[in-house]
């Protein structure tokens, strides 16, 4: 005998709630209570629903059209002050792209500056709660202590991070694709007649980043014979007597010791002239950017990354969250790389 299917009605009756209620709670809305949604997800896996797939994509695309019709609202969550995001370019092409794509999809984005230690987190999810807001992006560094106040709005929302994942929370996110960057950053310096390149760059950013420029580094510079092989510098460098090196003095003792013939790195506080200065070359040593902006090392050769693509890549990463009711840690965590490409200096 054919099992009878189990429908949002069948649900809505045993738990006393309308249809409206079980499609939000099997969706995840913040919009209901945490007892509400557990207790109608629990009834539906208990009567053994399944839903319809091609019901959900066409229910998926009507909630598209409504939003879209009535201008949503998405939240553009920064840690820093909005002063402090902006002044790197990076920041800046990103939030452009994540603009261009809401737009384009019925979107507007609405910013928040998440603080330590204040009630701006209550405040935000007041405000998205008020106005029905269906998710939030996150742009800009932070640090653990704001992330755990960002966790609570995750808990109730869809969340994903643009421009590099946070270190405690494992939310999607957009990145730029710093492995593949590297190795042809490297690439491009041997090519151009470096024999020794080597590689400056702050060791905090690349352990957020999992390591990949550093793993790139000696993945490339690993196929040249032994004695062109040079460790990178990471900074900050800390004494045996714990005292901390400045970046010039550091990369003095780094060059003196490894004596490299093409620079690389992702510093973008000094000039050229700077770091000639520091690397104390005689002769006109190859410099290298990653993460090239025409605003920031107009003059450098290097790697430019689309940071208005990681910026869209993220809008649609989120709104398919929204469409799929998602919210909360996933589990899985998903990344949207988005190649550079080189670029030729002055």
């Amino acid at each position: 005998m054919k099992q009878k299917r189990v429908t949002l009605r069948v649900i809505a009756e045993e738990t006393g709630v309308s249809l409206n209620t079980v499609s939000l709670a099997l969706r995840g809305s913040p919009r209901l209570a945490d007892k509400t949604k557990e207790r109608v997800q629990r009834a539906a896996k208990e009567l053994g629903y399944q839903p319809n797939p091609v019901l959900a994509a066409g229910m998926a695309q009507l909630r598209t059209r409504q939003e879209t019709e009535s201008g949503a609202v998405i939240a553009c969550i920064h840690f820093l002050s909005w002063t402090e995001i902006t002044r790197w370019a990076g920041h800046r092409h990103i939030l452009i792209g994540m603009e261009q794509r809401a737009e384009e999809l019925g979107y507007r984005l609405e910013k928040f500056h998440l603080e330590s230690g204040v009630a701006s987190e209550r405040q935000i999810r007041n405000r998205m709660r008020n106005t029905g807001m269906p998710g939030a992006l996150v742009i800009g560094p932070s640090s653990p202590d704001i992330e755990g106040q960002l966790l609570r709005i995750v808990e109730q929302y869809p969340v994903v991070k643009a421009g590099g994942e946070l270190s405690t929370l494992p939310l999607h996110f957009t990145e730029s694709d710093h492995f593949a960057g590297t190795r042809l950053a490297v690439e491009k310096a041997v090519k151009m007649g470096a024999a020794r390149p080597g590689l400056v760059i702050n060791q905090g950013y690349d352990d957020l980043i999992g390591r990949r420029i550093s793993g790139a580094y000696w993945a490339e510079v690993g196929r040249l014979p032994r004695g062109q092989r040079i460790e990178p510098l990471l900074l900050p460098v800390v004494q045996k007597d714990g005292t901390l090196l400045e970046m010039p003095e550091a990369v003095r003792a780094w060059a003196r010791k490894w004596r490299p013939d093409a620079l690389i790195t992702n510093q973008k506080n000094a000039s050229r002239a700077d770091w000639r200065a520091w690397l104390g070359s005689t002769r006109d040593i190859q410099l290298i950017q990653l993460g090239h902006h025409i605003e920031e090392t107009q003059d450098w050769p290097g790697i430019t990354f689309p940071g208005r693509e990681n910026g869209r890549a993220a809008v649609d990463l989120l709104v398919a969250m929204i469409h799929r009711g998602e919210h909360g840690i996933p589990p899985f965590q998903k990344c949207s790389m988005v190649e550079g490409s080189w670029v030729e200096g002055a």
